[in-house]
Parts: structure tokens; C-alpha cells; sequence
């Protein structure tokens, strides 16, 4: 599962648009922030519908780039949002204690294939 961890962020690239923004606490010597806690960031989305929402969020995190010496749950909460039962809105505190339980899992993207997207 994951844990928190620090390290070095090498290259954060995320794209703020007017439906989806964030923010990160990264130094500018590339170190976490002495004060951030294991979320390091935070994105926000809007939509006309909660579902305009979610696909907004699907979206910028897809496109987000995080690279460093430490692990993120980016692929994870792409795989959260994906679901039925997230999209259905049949979630609880249960339904994720279920997820974790059940060893549920995220693979990183083919990086040939993100590279794709991003040209």
C-alpha cells in the first residue's frame, strides 16, 4: 500500500485551466516543503454536473507529471474516480476501506504511450 515519504521533486508539471487547479508545496530547491504533510498537493475541479467535475479532475491528472525520488497516489485516485461506484456517486468511508482490503491496485502508464498523449 502506500506510505508517506519525502524526497526531491525533479519535475512537477500540471496544467491549471479554469476548471481545474492546484497547488504544491514544493521548495524551489525542489525538496518538500518542510512543513507539508504527506499531501504534498491538491487539486480542485469544477463542472456544470458532478460528473463534469470528475471528468475535469480524470483529465489534469492524467496529464500531470510528477517525477522525483518518492511515490504519489496519482494513478491510484485516477483508478478511485474511474469506478462505478465513485462515478454513481455509492461511495462511503467503507468503500475505500473495502479497496484497501482488497489490495486494489494501480499501474503506472505505459511511458511510451504518455508520452504519446503529451505530444
Amino acid at each position: 500500500g502506500f506510505k508517506p515519504s519525502s524526497g526531491t521533486v525533479q519535475e512537477l508539471n500540471f496544467r491549471s485551466n479554469k476548471n481545474v487547479w492546484g497547488y504544491f508545496s514544493v521548495a524551489a530547491s525542489g525538496g518538500l516543503h518542510e512543513f507539508a504533510d504527506s499531501q504534498f498537493g491538491h487539486c480542485f475541479s469544477w463542472g456544470e454536473s458532478r460528473e463534469d467535475a470528475r471528468e475535469n479532475l480524470v483529465i489534469a491528472l492524467k496529464e500531470l507529471s510528477i517525477r522525483g525520488d518518492f511515490r504519489t497516489t496519482v494513478e491510484y485516485l485516477i483508478k478511485l474516480l474511474e469506478t462505478d461506484a465513485y462515478q454513481q456517486n455509492y461511495i462511503t468511508t467503507g468503500w475505500l476501506d473495502r479497496l484497501i482490503a482488497e489490495k486494489v491496485q494501480a499501474e503506472k502508464p505505459d511511458t511510451m504511450l504518455e508520452t504519446t498523449y503529451r505530444i
